[in-house]
């Protein structure tokens, strides 16, 4: 069976880019590297799926969005516009589901039940996890996980629930390998904040054998709200070279997809 990656993007403190960088990273995985993505958004505003409806709706208001789209999805398009609105929503989301990459909203407690069925059918499985580390099948999907991404703000009102986070997934690192498992922390840090408190949480990765990228995100998240897409390839250097050191992380980490 052919390797696939299990990626939990996650963090307790929210706004601090976990649906962006789950995004950005698929969406430039599969266009520049051609790889077969899933994405279980089980975080509870369903951020990722709702995006992912949004496009599919403006580009059925688009006539021109959608002839093009019918074009380059193989679907006939006097057969689309022939069908009702939801049918047509439904077909374009099959269709993009199978050219692009998989979205399917899920919560926490059943995300292994779809990792078991996609596992070797796809090579990464990023998983949008939900900031409350409290709600039941949060831990319990964090355990059963080999790769952990926290996006992080070094900011007055993120810094120590971050750190407090990455203690904690220190702990259940510690478990899985007393347990014959590995598991691979990567922390990914905002580079406009505090050098100061920067420095802070990138000690806190070393104490719990966490590694910190080198790529960072140079600006609020926010910003790339109008650029995170599910559908379009972004353009942005900056998680270009995120997707790259990620990659490069990965398979020195031996966590290679096939």
């Amino acid at each position: 069976m052919a390797k696939t990656i299990i990626c939990s993007v996650a963090n307790q403190k929210g706004g601090v880019g976990k649906t962006t960088i789950t995004v950005m990273l698929s969406t430039l995985l599969r266009y520049e590297n051609g790889k077969k993505i899933l994405i279980l958004d089980a975080d509870f505003q369903r951020s990722i799926a709702q995006k992912r409806k949004k496009e599919i709706r403006q580009i059925m208001a688009s006539e021109e969005q959608l002839i093009l789209f019918s074009r380059n999805l193989g679907i006939n398009y006097d057969e689309l516009k022939g069908q009702s609105a939801k049918d047509m929503e439904d077909t374009l989301t099959k269709a993009i589901d199978k050219k692009i990459y998989t979205v399917i909203e899920c919560d926490p407690k059943n995300v292994m039940d779809y990792i078991k069925a996609w596992y070797g059918k796809v090579d990464y499985i990023f998983i949008d996890v939900p900031g409350n580390i409290r709600q039941e099948g949060i831990v319990n999907l964090l355990q059963r996980t080999e790769l952990i991404m926290i996006p992080m703000v070094a900011s007055e009102l993120d810094i120590d629930s971050t750190a407090h986070f990455i203690k904690i997934l220190g702990k259940i690192k510690k478990v899985r390998e007393e347990n014959g498992l590995s598991m691979s922390i990567l922390g990914v840090l905002n580079k406009k904040t505090n050098k100061k408190k920067n420095q802070f949480l990138v000690e806190a990765m070393s104490k719990n054998r966490g590694i910190m990228l080198d790529a960072m995100i140079p600006l609020r998240v926010a910003k790339y709200d109008d650029q995170m897409s599910t559908i379009y390839k972004s353009n942005d250097e900056y998680f270009k070279e995120l997707k790259e050191e990620f990659i490069q992380k990965t398979e020195k980490l031996q966590l290679v997809a096939q």
